[in-house]
């Protein structure tokens, strides 16, 4: 049997929502789980995130999966948030029934929303910003905010309505749109001072405090990588929660100039040793990441070289490497944002794509 295998650290789960709370002691934590926890098995690691607030996903199967995994009862008594809200009217009786709140970012949701008699405790509406996607825009004569969010309020009462928005370039060390995006939010929320507010996701959770507000949304840190293209989730005191793992099933000696792989993209410079690995981009292990990326072998740092292929990757080793030892393709000890840098990617992307044949292994 192939070793390459998905490692899930629960614990390292756990730390960074302690960690991240703790920078904002005055909000309420939402766990973002939607595409399956980042790819880090939404069903199977609710445990580790029992002091989450509440939970939130993209869409109403998502929050069904975790219902109906959710055995031991850990998330029953906490609201799953359906980020991009219902796609069928259908799906509004289906969120009420499962404890769902919605989202309402479009005027045909709030339609939907305001002819129901489904009465929900709590509704979240989307305020564009300046992203460009969902929401309701302040300078828009068809899809005006403060009309929808007159429509609501006449519907909603007594109920809690939370305004949120979604930061676009929080990433970016220019904090221009950003400080924007606040200012635009600000101006609308102080109209309806009964609301709650809701503004950051990971990358405004770490550089924006000023924005934390009622609740923050905890998603790509949560599962330790970094939103910031400059930085590893290490700097921010977080742990690694996926580690993508392999074995060295071959060890041959080359000459110096021998091709390496498909398309002999890769001569070794000197003579040398190759190791071959049992992980490819069938795995996961995108065929876009570049010959000379960083992998570890036995903990210790070597490279890649020459295409990934299918089902295989060769590395540039030295004598102390052997058949059967570990590699590490990202996680522990290797932070995956410097493999999304060589993949000309993001680390979202490397979690959500590794494929179903990897075996999973979760660490409680």
């Amino acid at each position: 049997m192939r070793a390459t295998i998905k490692h899930i650290n629960t614990k390292a789960l756990s730390h960074n929502l302690q960690t991240l709370s703790r920078l904002a002691p005055q909000s309420q934590c939402i766990a973002v789980i939607k595409a399956n926890a980042y790819g880090c098995e939404a069903t199977k690691i609710l445990s580790a995130l029992k002091q989450a607030d509440l939970f939130a996903v993209a869409a109403i199967e998502e929050a069904l999966a975790i219902r109906s995994a959710d055995s031991d009862n850990i998330v029953a008594d906490k609201p799953i948030i359906l980020l991009e809200g219902a796609f069928e009217e259908s799906e509004i009786q289906l969120a009420y029934d499962n404890d769902c709140e919605l989202v309402v970012g479009s005027q045909r949701q709030l339609e939907w929303l305001l002819a129901s008699k489904y009465h929900f405790s709590r509704v979240w509406f989307k305020l564009d910003s300046g992203m460009g996607r969902l929401g309701f825009q302040v300078d828009s004569d068809d899809n005006n905010a403060e009309v929808a969010m007159e429509k609501l309020l006449t519907h909603y009462k007594q109920e809690e309505i939370v305004i949120m928005t979604h930061f676009s370039d929080a990433d970016n060390p220019d904090s221009t749109k950003t400080l924007s995006q606040i200012a635009c939010f600000d101006s609308f929320a102080e109209k309806y001072p009964r609301c709650q507010q809701s503004l950051c996701a990971s990358a405004g959770t770490l550089k924006y405090p000023q924005a934390h507000r009622n609740y923050i949304r905890l998603g790509i840190a949560l599962y330790g990588a970094s939103p910031f293209a400059d930085k590893v989730g290490k700097d921010f005191g977080l742990q690694p929660v996926m580690s993508l793992k392999s074995r060295i099933m071959s060890v041959k000696t080359f000459k110096a100039g021998s091709p390496i792989g498909y398309g002999e993209q890769y001569r070794l410079p000197t003579d040398g040793k190759i190791a071959i690995c049992e992980l490819g981009y069938a795995d996961g292990y995108l065929r876009s990441i570049t010959s000379e990326t960083p992998i570890l072998v036995n903990g210790t740092e070597y490279k890649t070289a020459g295409r990934v292929a299918m089902d295989m990757t060769a590395i540039i080793v030295d004598d102390e490497v052997k058949e059967g030892d570990e590699v590490i393709a990202w996680g522990e000890g290797l932070p995956i944002e410097i493999i999304a840098n060589a993949a000309n990617t993001i680390s979202y992307q490397l979690m959500t794509t590794v494929t179903e044949r990897p075996q999973k292994v979760i660490e409680f």
